[in-house]
């Protein structure tokens, strides 16, 4: 067993590959293996890619498309290190980015407890979002993406247990190209604390064709898949997650969403959950309503 596993998902990105293997091949800490999950590319990508084989422990897989969501189940079924790391195919490592994550990981004397390590990512040349605060040692997913600290620290670098990672996995058989990773994260935070590290791990690049730059469309388009993982915040997340570890607001804010991709699925006939609470009833109602002022005031 090597110490990491470095699994780089791929959709007709030869003109950027090369970026993050590049970063790989000047890492500090050597004990890695490189999975490349080329998600059904027509570009040469191949061909990029296989100068790396004799520079790096990599494989190259090739599979038929299926979204991001479906070669991260992938990597993950076939990853042979301690530790898995997402690195996309136009971001790349620092140079010291596993060293100092091996070191972290090692000095931590709560295994058990902890699924990982996060630490900060940049971009031209500025840390995303803001730092962990000074005592904030550790955090769950949940806490992360609905405690008292969303939306403060933006896109981040972990890298997480393989032997947690494979007990879980996207669902596959669903009308959508995407389903977002953190439907696997959150639920992995019901159980698991992050160790966190303000170190940067991680140098960015958002294409233009990329999802970040292109949500709200790539939201439309993947819309089944969206709907799946709002429905697992409700029907899991909220269900299962200590009340202390979201906001008040928490609850509201996932039923406000599903009730806004739902407006957005021009196909659905209606609610895709078995049963709906109160509450959601209620965000339903507050949020046509917000609708229905809006289109009177002309917003």
């Amino acid at each position: 067993m090597c110490k990491f596993t470095i699994c780089i998902p791929s959709y007709n990105r030869a003109h950027t590959i090369q970026k993050p293997l590049e970063s790989l091949v000047e890492q500090t800490f050597k004990d890695f293996e490189v999975v490349v999950v080329d998600d059904g590319s027509s570009d040469n990508t191949e061909e990029v890619v296989h100068p790396y084989e004799s520079l790096l422990n990599l494989r190259y897989i090739k599979k038929i498309n299926g979204g991001k969501h479906t070669a991260l189940n992938r990597g993950i079924a076939c990853a042979k290190g301690e530790l898995f790391v997402i690195l996309d195919s136009d971001d790349q490592f620092v140079t010291t980015c596993l060293e100092k994550m091996a070191k972290l990981w090692d000095g931590c004397k709560d295994r058990d407890s902890f699924c990982g390590v996060m630490g900060k990512s940049m971009t031209n040349g500025k840390m995303i979002g803001r730092p962990f605060p000074e005592g904030l040692h550790s955090l769950s997913y949940v806490e992360y993406h609905y405690g008292d600290y969303a939306g403060w620290f933006l896109d981040c670098c972990e890298c997480l247990r393989t032997d947690i990672l494979k007990r879980y996995s996207w669902p596959e058989n669903l009308e959508t190209k995407f389903v977002p990773e953190n439907y696997v994260m959150d639920q992995i935070g019901l159980k698991y604390k992050l160790l966190l590290t303000n170190e940067i791990f991680m140098d960015k690049v958002y294409e233009n064709d990329g999802i970040t730059n292109n949500v709200d469309n790539y939201v439309k388009k993947n819309i089944c898949g969206y709907l799946y993982n709002a429905i697992s915040k409700i029907e899991i997340i909220l269900q299962k997650a200590k009340k202390t570890e979201l906001k008040p607001t928490a609850g509201k804010y996932m039923w406000c969403y599903y009730w806004q991709l739902v407006k957005m699925d021009a196909e659905q006939k209606g609610p895709r959950i078995k049963h709906i609470s109160l509450l959601g009833y209620a965000m339903w109602f507050r949020y046509n309503l917000v609708q229905i002022v809006k289109s009177i005031l002309g917003k």
